[in-house]
């Protein structure tokens, strides 16, 4: 068996990761897109189609509160004929002239870069058909620009101009290039070091930061995708809003009022962890939303170097398994799309990965730290997710169940059990009745109820796919009678019952079916992939160890894909 990494090396490989990662992120920075034009980019289903006839152009002004796009993408219908004319200034510059003479859900005009700095981008769609029906056509926005910008219609300075926005606006993305794009060029590196790391155990850690780094820039990528379509994906949930908040409410006085009233009324104000650790970096100088995305970063690496620990030493695989494990966790679609994004997301999936490794370490090899750290969880988990007193609560059940499975002493593990998790407890509920904590949770279920239209069968079997993939395949290896092996049997009935719990919760709240909400599962799911691997021998591991690595390069591939193609979904609604 190849040697099982020191704890050191994961120290030091963590510190490389977020050193790297930091740098990345300065770099990449400078070129964030600014939030979208529109809040939502849908068409109009009402009125889809704008037809541009000769003498009344359309002209988008738009006040810029970044830097000048790369290209603009929009759905048009025009044909050979009847030609759409696309003319792009800033002030007196012009930065782009086109002419399309074909149907496209997703034509590109590249852009110059200003001669001169500017903050003013006007678009212009002309046409030289005087007849409507025939006249080339641009899409509807389900809103217009609103106070960044303004939609005219006519000949401009002269009378019969019309103005449409905030109500109409022709459906456009502005696309931005980011230094993260080259990163892409790193899988080749990653994939390297993985296969290299299969025979020698030591690589481990290191390839799985290549992989990380990897990750990060497929990650802002998706994320700067996202939001240039639909602005809530900037900041969802708030949560770095609350921490500009915070650090208002301790460094202005004269606004404190205001924003304690803010505080009543926010839903998630009770998960504040993630928030108050952007006020340090507040403290320190750093814009929000970067420290945010670093914060998810590092999060997601602590998560794949304890996902791997708990693969290698609380579960004792051979190296070459538990590489392929962790990688293929590191590369999953759900993780990638959480891992460098400002949402809690990931700092959840770290936490619920701490609490399975400390469980696996005490079924394994029982030490007090183990209690200490799932105290301190059962702290830190409520106030980083909402789903945090639920994931407490199978802590508790677990550890009484391994408790009692070790001792069969029903009243030593519920003892123990409770001077673990008590003390934390009751240091929460302390802070819910202090700052009325009930309050904002009550707000918070009664904004989960205006989404339970997605919680439908359908949702949660494709959410659940989602997750899962081809991983099933793998489960019918495991076994969970006795005589299975004692740690692999353990393990795998902790998978089972952390996914059936965590399941279960979601469907008794209600909470919206979405995949992001299954993400807890994914260690689960692949350690039960891995479990079953190691049931296997000869070529048959062979087999199933290439099935996780193929696993992995799919949903590299498709994320990958999503990055590239994403402005087509956003024109779903397009009507030809």
């Amino acid at each position: 068996m190849a040697p099982v990494p020191a704890p050191r090396s994961r120290r030091l490989a963590f510190v490389v990761f977020a050193l790297l990662a930091a740098l990345v992120l300065a770099l990449d920075v400078a070129s964030w897109r600014p939030p979208p034009i529109y809040k939502r980019y849908l068409v109009d289903e009402n009125n889809p189609a704008m037809p541009i006839v000769e003498q009344r152009p359309v002209r988008l002004t738009y006040e810029l509160s970044g830097p000048i796009p790369r290209s603009l993408s929009f759905p048009a219908n025009a044909e050979p004929g009847r030609e759409l004319f696309v003319r792009v200034t800033a002030g007196e510059a012009v930065l782009a002239e086109a002419v399309l003479a074909k149907p496209s859900m997703e034509h590109r005009v590249a852009l110059a870069p200003a001669p001169s700095p500017t903050s003013r981008l006007v678009v212009e769609f002309s046409s030289r058909v005087s007849r409507p029906n025939l006249a080339p056509q641009v899409s509807y926005a389900t809103m217009g620009p609103g106070d960044d910008g303004h939609v005219e219609r006519g000949p401009p300075n002269r009378p019969g101009l019309e103005i449409l926005s905030p109500y109409k606006g022709p459906l456009l993305v502005f696309e931005y290039g980011t230094w993260t794009r080259h990163l892409r060029f790193g899988w080749i590196l990653a994939l390297v070091l993985v296969l290299f790391g299969l025979r020698h155990g030591r690589v481990a850690p290191w390839a799985l930061v290549a992989v990380g780094l990897c990750v990060v820039g497929a990650s802002v990528r998706l994320w700067l995708a996202h939001y240039g379509i639909n602005s809530s994906h900037y900041d969802a949930d708030g949560y770095a809003r609350n921490a500009q908040n915070l650090w208002r409410y301790l460094t202005v006085p004269e606004a404190r009022e205001r924003l304690v009233a803010w505080f009543h009324t926010y839903p998630h104000v009770q998960n504040s962890l993630a928030p108050s650790v952007m006020v340090a970096a507040q403290a320190c100088g750093l814009a929000v939303t970067p420290s945010y995305v670093f914060l998810s970063a590092c999060a997601g690496c602590v998560a794949v170097l304890v996902f791997h620990r708990s693969l290698r030493e609380g579960l004792g695989l051979e190296a070459p398994l538990a590489l392929a494990g962790a990688t293929l966790f590191a590369v999953h679609a759900g993780v990638q799309r959480a891992f460098a994004r400002p949402v809690t997301d990931a700092l959840g999936l770290c936490l619920v990965v701490i609490g399975l490794d400390l469980l696996l370490a005490r079924s394994r090899e029982p030490r007090r730290g183990q209690l200490v750290g799932l105290g301190v969880l059962a702290f830190f988990l409520p106030l980083a997710r909402p789903q945090g007193p639920a994931i407490v609560l199978f802590l508790s059940v677990a550890l009484v169940a391994l408790e009692l499975a070790r001792e069969r002493r029903l009243l030593r593990a519920l003892g123990r059990t409770v001077a673990t998790f008590f003390p934390a407890t009751l240091a929460v509920l302390a802070l819910y009745l202090a700052f009325d904590w009930f309050h904002n949770t009550e707000l918070m279920l009664r904004k989960a109820r205006l989404y339970r239209r997605f919680a439908t069968w359908p949702n949660l079997g494709l959410s659940l796919l989602y997750v899962v993939q081809a991983l099933p395949v793998l489960w019918c290896f495991v076994r969970l009678r006795r005589g299975g092996g004692g740690a692999l049997r353990r393990g795998a009935l902790l998978f089972v019952g952390w996914m059936a719990f965590y399941v279960v919760m979601l469907v008794v709240v209600q909470a919206p079916y979405w995949p992001r909400h299954f993400l807890p599962l994914v260690p689960g799911a692949i350690g039960l992939a891995v479990l079953g691997c190691a049931r296997l021998e000869g070529r048959q591991r062979g087999l199933a160890l290439a099935l996780l690595l193929l696993l992995a390069v799919i949903d590299v591939a498709w994320v990958e894909s999503l990055i590239g193609d994403f402005p087509e979904p956003a024109f779903a609604l397009w009507i030809d």
